[in-house]
Formats: structure tokens, sequence, C-alpha cells
């Protein structure tokens, strides 16, 4: 059995966050890590080139959320897109 300082580590390294909360524009879930903070970074990026040429507002009622997922957990029926279509008009790509 592992020991709570190893199980507590576990947790910490498979916990999940949620960067650009409330921004209106992208919010990243994805595993703790420089993946997920680099997306975050990455989304705002093109978020502030592609407002303007595409007419984009500063913000979106709902932000898009992208899932991000490491390739090592991916499954066979993780290859497939899913979309979800649910209330207040918000849609789920995973």
């Amino acid at each position: 059995m592992a020991s709570p300082a190893c199980r507590a580590n576990e947790a910490e390294a498979s916990a999940v966050r949620l960067l650009g909360l409330g921004s209106g524009r992208f919010e990243v879930v994805a595993e703790a890590g420089a993946e997920g903070v680099r997306l975050a970074e990455l989304a705002e990026g093109a978020w502030r080139v592609w407002h303007e040429p595409l007419g984009l507002p500063l913000r979106l009622p709902m932000a898009i959320t992208v899932r991000l997922v490491p390739e090592a957990a991916w499954g066979a029926e993780a290859r497939a897109h899913r979309v979800t279509a649910e209330a207040g008009g918000a849609v789920t790509v995973w």
C-alpha cells in the first residue's frame, strides 16, 4: 500500500486544472503540467490576433472549452470526436 505522501503526490500529478476561467475566450481543462499552461497561453495569443480580422468580440458570453488529455491516456474511444449540445447553446467537443 502506498504511503500517504506517495498518494498525495499521485493525486497532485493527476489533478485536473482549469485555465482561463472567466476569460470569455478559451478555457483549457488539462492535467497538471506545462502543456495545459502553454495551450492556454497560445489560445489567448490566438484570440488577440484573430478577434479583429474575424470580427470576434473581446469576450464571448460562454468561453470555448478545450480539453487536453495526455496521449498516453487515450483509448480507442477517445480517438473519435464526440459533440454534445447542452442547454443554453453550449456545445462541447471531446
